[in-house]
């Protein structure tokens, strides 16, 4: 047998194996997600025959959707897709913020008036990133009950996260590699993701007084902002101005 028919086998069995295991994997994937919506009545999109399913529907008042993205990269050469799992909150929480895992920093960092916030607090990852338009109101929001959920959500396993909210809308969103399986899987992400969303929620009241401290301390260092030290006198003796030649008798 000739080399390379021996090498055209090897590749065809290669490509038939890959593709082979892809169908199987996205035929598993589709009746999971079917079984999925059709439990909680949300509407099942299957996709073309050899394209990825997506879901969309409410649970708990969450709008919650799954669909698979193409995650963007420096290299166009480097497709990777990914699995995307969605939670639009009710209602919004305080204006404004934007909190991600590193993979997310960079479009966080492309968001106009939203600067980098620090975080002290004990369980914090250092790689992930707070960004906020108004500081002073997400300091006060960032009790340490939902400091702990937001480390939680940031910390799910094999996922990034970003967590975006004004007081309109917020957002979870985790990117996976896993195409999850498993309508039960699928419960579980979703139950966690909603329990953690739950524990961020604010009352209006709240967000008033946050909203009114947040400006008092806006105008406290306004006004405690020292005013620029006026030049100080020199010491050294002055030079006498040399006379008008003009004016010289």
């Amino acid at each position: 047998m000739s080399i390379w028919i021996l090498l055209w086998l090897t590749l065809s069995a290669i490509i038939l194996g890959a593709s082979g295991w892809s169908s199987y994997i996205l035929f598993r994937q589709k009746e999971a997600w079917r079984g999925f919506a059709a439990k909680h009545g949300m509407t099942y999109t299957p996709g073309r025959m050899m394209g990825p399913p997506s879901l969309e529907g409410f649970i708990d008042k969450y709008r919650v959707s799954f669909f698979t993205a193409e995650r963007q990269a420096p290299d166009a050469r480097n497709r990777r897709f990914v699995t995307v799992v969605e939670i639009v909150f009710p209602e919004g929480l305080i204006e404004a913020a934007v909190a991600g895992t590193p993979e997310m920093v960079p479009f966080m960092q492309s968001l106009p008036n939203f600067s980098p916030m620090m975080i002290e607090a004990e369980k914090w990852e250092t790689p992930n990133r707070v960004f906020a338009r108004n500081r002073d109101a997400i300091r006060l929001f960032l009790t340490p009950e939902r400091m702990d959920h937001f480390i939680q959500l940031l910390a799910t396993r094999n996922a990034d996260v970003i967590v975006v909210f004004d007081d309109v809308q917020a957002v979870v969103r985790l990117e996976t590699v896993d195409p999850i399986l498993d309508p039960d899987k699928a419960e579980k992400v979703i139950k966690r993701l909603i329990h953690h969303a739950e524990g961020l929620k604010i009352s209006k009241q709240e967000r008033a007084d946050i909203k009114a401290r947040a400006r008092q301390d806006e105008v406290a260092e306004v006004v405690e902002t020292p005013a620029a030290p006026a030049s100080a006198p020199s010491d050294a003796p002055q030079t006498p101005a040399a006379p008008d030649e003009d004016s010289a008798s």
